[in-house]
C-alpha cells in the first residue's frame, strides 16, 4: 500500500481531512495533481490579518498593527496578481481595520495581556501508529497557559466549528496545553471559546477515522488518474471553480482508457502494483493564513 509520502504528501491537516470527507475529487485534484483554486482577496486578507494580529499580541500597538496588515495585504495582492482596484479587493481591505479593532477587544476581554511564547509555530505530531504521515499543529498564538487560534470570519458561529475543533485537538495533543479559539468579524467577536469536556477527544477520533479512510483509499488505487476516476466530482460543492471543474473532467476523459484497463485488470485479479506519479513535496494543504479561515 502506498504511504502518504509515496504520493507526495508529507503532512496532514484537519482541513485536508475535512476536504476529503466533503469532496474527495477536490482532494485528489489538489493533493495528487497539485491543482487548486487560485488566490482570492479573502486569502490575501487572511494573511494580512495574521500579520497585524501578531503586532497586536507582541507590541500592543493598534496603529502599527493596522499599518502592517495593510502593507501585507498589498503585497499579497501583488503576489497573486489581483487588481487592488476591484470591488472584491477593496471590500476585503476595508474589513481589515474593524476586524483588528474587534481582535484587540477580544484580547483585552480574554485577559491576554502578556507576551506570547510563539506565533504560527509549525510543528508535527503523530496521532496514530497506523497512519503513515503526521498532522501539522499551527496554533496562531501560544501563551504560557493556553494556545489560541484566531479565525477571521464573515459571521461568528455559536460553537467551535468541526475543522477548527480538530485543529485544536492536534495542538492540544502535541503540547498537552489548554486550547481556545476566537472568531472575529467586522462587527463583533466571539470572545475566547474553550472546548467542552470530551469535544477534543471526539474530534481527534473523527479525524483519525477519516485519515485512515483516506489512507485506505490511496491503497486501493493504482495512479492519481485512477484515484480521480474512482470518486464523484460533486460539482455543486463550494470547492470548485468552473475552470477547476473543467480541468478535472478533462483529466478523467484523457485517462479513460488507462483507468478502464486498471479496472479490468483488478477485476481479473491482475495488478502490476501502484504506478504513482506523485505531485512532489506537498506540505498537505498548509499555507499560512489560508482562506479556509473564512466560514
Amino acid at each position: 500500500m502506498p504511504t502518504f509520502d509515496d504520493v507526495g504528501i508529507r503532512y496532514l491537516t484537519p482541513a485536508s481531512i475535512m476536504l476529503f470527507r466533503e469532496c474527495p475529487a477536490a482532494w485528489v485534484l489538489r493533493h495528487l495533481f497539485g491543482k487548486q483554486k487560485g488566490g482570492k482577496p479573502a486569502f490575501a486578507r487572511s494573511i494580512a490579518m495574521k500579520d497585524g494580529t501578531k503586532v497586536l499580541a507582541y507590541r500592543g500597538d493598534f496603529d502599527e498593527a493596522v499599518w502592517v496588515a495593510q502593507q501585507s495585504y498589498a503585497r499579497q495582492l501583488e503576489r497573486m496578481r489581483i487588481d487592488p482596484g476591484g470591488e472584491g479587493p477593496r471590500s476585503e481591505q476595508d474589513a481589515i481595520l474593524p476586524m483588528l479593532r474587534e481582535t484587540c477587544k477580544a484580547f483585552l476581554e480574554a485577559g491576554l495581556d502578556e507576551l506570547p511564547i510563539a506565533a504560527d509555530l509549525v510543528s508535527s505530531v503523530w496521532l496514530s501508529n497506523d497512519l503513515t504521515a503526521p498532522f501539522l499543529s499551527v496554533p496562531h498564538l501560544i501563551y504560557p497557559d493556553v494556545q489560541i487560534q484566531v479565525r477571521y470570519t464573515h459571521r461568528c458561529p455559536t460553537k467551535i466549528q468541526p475543522r477548527h475543533m480538530m485543529a485544536l485537538a492536534v495542538d492540544q495533543r502535541l503540547r498537552e496545553q489548554a486550547v481556545g479559539i476566537i472568531y472575529v468579524t467586522t462587527k463583533k467577536n466571539s470572545g475566547l471559546m474553550l472546548p467542552r469536556p470530551g469535544e477534543l477527544e471526539q474530534a481527534q477520533a473523527d479525524m483519525e477515522f477519516d485519515a485512515m479512510a483516506l489512507q485506505t483509499f490511496l491503497g486501493s488505487v493504482e495512479s492519481r488518474e485512477h484515484a480521480l476516476a474512482m470518486v464523484p466530482l460533486n460539482p455543486d460543492t463550494y470547492q470548485w471553480t468552473p475552470e477547476l471543474l473543467l480541468e478535472a473532467r478533462l483529466i478523467i476523459h484523457n485517462a479513460k482508457d488507462h483507468v478502464d484497463g486498471i479496472i479490468r485488470a483488478k477485476r481479473a485479479g491482475i495488478s502490476e502494483g501502484p504506478s504513482w506519479d506523485a505531485h512532489g513535496n506537498l506540505l498537505s494543504d498548509y499555507r499560512s493564513g489560508d482562506a479556509e479561515n473564512d466560514l
